[in-house]
């Protein structure tokens, strides 16, 4: 998985902005602003809104393969 987090105010407000914005719940239960179910701003204990966007997708497993060289027909 790959995660993205931001707590620029100006880039919560443009995303708040954006079609299908809507109040709903985070994964936990509590209050959110949800984009989709991969995208949505959290409210943080300090009163600012967190961005949080998650891409599901085997990174690890990938990292984790060894490089594959290209050999050379024998000769």
């Amino acid at each position: 998985m790959t995660y993205t987090a931001s707590r620029d105010p100006l880039f919560a407000a443009a995303v708040r902005k954006a079609p299908g914005t809507a109040r709903g719940k985070a994964p936990e239960g509590g209050a959110a602003e949800v984009v989709n179910a991969q995208k949505m701003i959290l409210p943080c204990a300090q009163g600012d809104p967190l961005y949080l966007a998650v891409r599901p997708g085997l990174r690890y497993l990938e990292a984790r393969e060894p490089h594959r060289t290209r050999t050379s027909p024998p000769s």
